[in-house]
């Protein structure tokens, strides 16, 4: 059995690692970057991102998964080294390309 393995897309809201505005709570934050991410994701066809069962509240926040399934393989799948890098290699590319409209001002 190969667990419970997510790929998960965290944000950190540490105070120590970047600047909050004061008048932007860190669940404002998580969610502004979690409807993001979904909206983009419906947008360019990634339909497994997905919301995860619990946000949580601490200063690295999950807001966005996908399951093990849908990267890694059903557990009866052999485990395809190339297949698993291409589709992580455009999960990668797709956080890459919604920061990059982000900055845009798209």
């Amino acid at each position: 059995m190969r667990g419970q393995l997510v790929q998960v897309y965290p944000i950190s809201t540490d105070p120590e690692e970047l600047e909050i505005p004061k008048d932007i709570t860190r669940g404002e934050i998580r969610n502004k970057l979690h409807n993001l991410i979904l909206n983009q994701a419906e947008k360019f066809g990634f339909e497994h991102i997905r919301r995860p069962d619990r946000f949580g509240n601490g200063n690295y926040m999950t807001v966005a998964i996908v399951d093990r399934q849908n990267w890694l393989g059903a557990d009866y799948q052999t485990i395809d080294k190339e297949t698993i890098i291409k589709t992580l290699t455009e999960y990668v590319n797709f956080l890459k390309k919604i920061i990059n409209i982000q900055k845009s001002g798209m």
